[in-house]
């Protein structure tokens, strides 16, 4: 993001049902912020531990990227 406007997110619980719904609608909105010369990046700050248990979890939480669950 060197030289360039940046927008940077953390956030926290990514495995949750409101953390993917957020992430998507930021995902959604990209091509707005690109058109404007803004580069977009998110950091999650949750721990290994958090991400093996989101991928022990049954499926019925969406995982963090799927467009396909925003239908």
């Amino acid at each position: 993001m060197a030289g360039s406007r940046g927008w940077l997110f953390f956030y926290p619980v990514g495995f949750t049902f409101v953390r993917p719904s957020e992430i998507l609608a930021h995902d959604h909105r990209l091509a707005a912020f690109e058109d404007r010369g803004v580069k977009v990046a998110g950091v999650s700050v949750d721990s290994h531990f958090t991400y093996l248990a989101r991928k022990n979890k049954a499926r019925s939480v969406p995982p963090v990227g799927t467009r396909a669950a925003t239908a």
